[in-house]
């Protein structure tokens, strides 16, 4: 895998392997109360249960993604990529990507439930004021992730020079304090 023109090994760390399985698990979720809905009422009509399919498609599709993203290439232009910060902006990148599953796979599950509810009919409020704050943690986690990749890949100066302080002694003082 490549970061710009250096090549990068991927790498796991104990925070994006929770972050993974915590989407599969919210991914099976996903799928499993869908299998259920369609499967358990004779009440729900036939457009309704093909209609609901949908979510586990989504979410399958934000896997897909997931993997699409982590697995390919990256060239990011606008930043300085060299052979020290190349490691840390590629699993940076990694964990935001993996870490913005989750508010979308929530996005999901809360539309989903929210379908059931309606096709069901249970009274439900539309205006699910959750979504905005899924919404509004997305924005955070790209900002985020855009503000910490900019700090890692500003240009590092020169560790070469060595700064060095002098003081101009009187070697009269000196010899008078002996």
């Amino acid at each position: 895998m490549k970061i710009g023109k250096i090549t990068v090994r991927r790498s796991y760390k104990l925070s994006r392997i929770i972050c993974d399985i915590i989407s599969l698990a919210g991914a099976a979720v996903i799928v499993y109360m869908t299998e259920r809905f369609i499967n358990g009422g004779e009440a729900i009509s036939g457009e309704r249960a093909a209609i609901s399919a949908i979510f586990p498609a989504l979410a399958l599709g934000v896997l897909a993604v997931y993997a699409v993203l982590t697995l390919k290439n990256h060239a990011f232009k606008r930043y300085n990529i060299t052979k020290k910060n190349a490691q840390d902006i590629y699993d940076w990148y990694a964990f935001s990507v993996s870490l913005i599953k989750l508010p979308l796979l929530l996005i999901i599950f809360e539309s989903m439930l929210t379908f059931q509810e309606i096709s069901l009919g249970i009274a439900v409020n539309l205006l699910n004021f959750r979504l905005f704050l899924y919404i509004f943690l997305i924005v955070i986690i790209i900002r985020m992730a855009i503000h910490r990749i900019n700090t890692l890949s500003h240009e590092e100066k020169s560790t070469d020079v060595v700064h060095v302080r002098a003081a101009v002694v009187d070697e009269n003082e000196e010899r008078e304090k002996k």
